[in-house]
Formats: C-alpha cells, sequence, structure tokens
C-alpha cells in the first residue's frame, strides 16, 4: 500500500509539471534544477561496510569533484521502515548536465588514488570491497525529478519567495521558473 501511494504521489507530482504551459517555461525567475536520487540497501554488518569503503573511495568522488553536480547528499536510515536504505541526492542545472563528462578533476582523483595492484592482498581485500558493492548496489532505484527554485530554499535562504496575499492572482503560482 505504501509503495502504491508514492508512485500516486511522484506521478501527481510528475503529472504537474507536465501541465505547465510552455509560456511559463520561458519566465525569468530562478528556474528549474535536476534532481536524481538513487536509493538502494545495504545491510549490516561487513557487507555495509565494504559498501560504505566503494562509495567513499570509488563512487563518490564522481560526483563531489564534477563542476557539473550543483548539490550533492548522502543519507542514510535515521527512523522508519527500513535501516538498511541508503539514498544519494545529486542536484544538476539540467538534464544535459546529469550525463556531462567529470573531467580533469575526477582524471586526477584515480590517477593519484590507483586501485591495488594485481596478485597482491591489498587487491584481494579490495576485490571483496567491489563485489559487496556490486551485489548491493545492483538493485539500486534511479528516480529523477525537476524541482521549482522559485519555492526553494537552500542553506536557509529562500531562493524565490513567498507568496502574499497582496501579490496578483496567479503570480509565481505553479510557474516552474
Amino acid at each position: 500500500m505504501r509503495k502504491l501511494f508514492t508512485l500516486l504521489a511522484v506521478a501527481a507530482v510528475v503529472g504537474s509539471g507536465l501541465l505547465v504551459p510552455m509560456s511559463v517555461e520561458a519566465q525569468d525567475g530562478p528556474g528549474t534544477r535536476v534532481i536524481a536520487v538513487t536509493t538502494f540497501d545495504a545491510p549490516f554488518g561487513p557487507q555495509r561496510a565494504n559498501v560504505m569503503r566503494f562509495m567513499r573511495e570509488r563512487w563518490l568522488p564522481q560526483m563531489q569533484l564534477n563542476p557539473n553536480v550543483i548539490n550533492l547528499r548522502v543519507s542514510q536510515h535515521y527512523y522508519g521502515s527500513n535501516a538498511d536504505q541508503l539514498i544519494v541526492i545529486a542536484e544538476y542545472a539540467d538534464l544535459a548536465a546529469i550525463e556531462a563528462p567529470c573531467g580533469a578533476p575526477c582524471q586526477e582523483y584515480f590517477e593519484a588514488n590507483p586501485l591495488p595492484e594485481e596478485g597482491t592482498p591489498e587487491r584481494e581485500e579490495w576485490d571483496e570491497v567491489v563485489q559487496s558493492w556490486n551485489r548491493w548496489y545492483s538493485r539500486h532505484s534511479d528516480e529523477i525529478f525537476t524541482t521549482w527554485m522559485i519555492v526553494a530554499k537552500t542553506e536557509g535562504e529562500l531562493i524565490g519567495n513567498v507568496p502574499s496575499a497582496d501579490d496578483e492572482e496567479g503570480e509565481d503560482e505553479g510557474d516552474g521558473n
């Protein structure tokens, strides 16, 4: 039932975004951003430690260093139904930025942090880390959303504005920009 409610809520949000007139898209304002949400489970214990190590050393640097990523959050369970869940939230300026290469920052990172050499005990340990990552990340899900910056609040600061009763009817409502 919970999954059905979540699916309906996401459909409503996406559907409402499709109803925004094309003329509204061209208006001045803070615009929209794209949010990519990756969710997967990593059970507690040695496997989770391996997953977290791979994330810190190989997967997250590609987003942390990527100039196309505007904001990044990694969240883990605090309270709720799934203590194993990890969520990675990355914000981009537009859809093209999701697929844009990281470039030099990532290349320099991986050159400075090479994998252990084949046949060494360190490489055997690393291969176990990769195996754990592959096992749990292979079940991940990705969702991509657009977000209206006109209603955003970042680091305690409003990006757009809060409409008041004095505003003209319809102004700033659902314009997506």
